[in-house]
């Protein structure tokens, strides 16, 4: 919230709000999901297949979770990513922030937060929001931050 403070577009502040919470999520839920879901999947084959005289039932085992694997963390992923959106989206310190830029908008006066200038005050000028909001290179940021995290967790699948 300190980085979009002084942002006058509710827009900018909601997009670098979804790819944060989208590269948190994805990142997280990998790391807490892939691991006890191959272990799931092997369980469940082993006893599937121990049922069975098969051959290289260890092979199989192996082949069906390093093809199966990369699906079923992706679905996870998804669904925590858009839980994790909806809950933001119902969050009332967001909602809010919205709202104060919409109607500072609609006044045709600068937005202004506050609730967080306290901390900016003590800043370097370097990290002080600007009063004319996010300059394209700090949006991309948030942009980069998004896909960096989806490109590094597809490799990391």
């Amino acid at each position: 919230m300190k980085d979009f403070a002084l942002e006058p577009d509710e827009k900018n502040l909601l997009r670098g709000l979804e790819l944060t919470i989208q590269s948190l999520a994805e990142n997280l839920t990998l790391v807490t999901s892939k691991r006890p879901l191959a272990e799931n999947f092997q369980q469940a084959l082993e006893e599937f297949l121990g049922k069975h005289s098969i051959e290289n039932k260890d092979k199989i085992i192996e082949t069906v979770i390093a093809n199966n694997l990369d699906i079923g963390c992706a679905i996870i992923k998804n669904a925590v990513v858009m839980e994790a959106l909806a809950e933001a989206s119902h969050d009332n310190e967001i909602l809010q922030a919205v709202e104060k830029r919409k109607i500072a908008r609609e006044k045709g006066a600068p937005h202004y937060d506050g609730n967080t200038a306290q901390i900016w005050t003590s800043l370097p000028d370097l990290l002080k929001p600007n009063p004319r909001g996010l300059s394209k290179e700090e949006l991309k940021i948030y942009e980069d931050f998004g896909s960096g995290s989806s490109k590094k967790t597809n490799e990391d699948t």
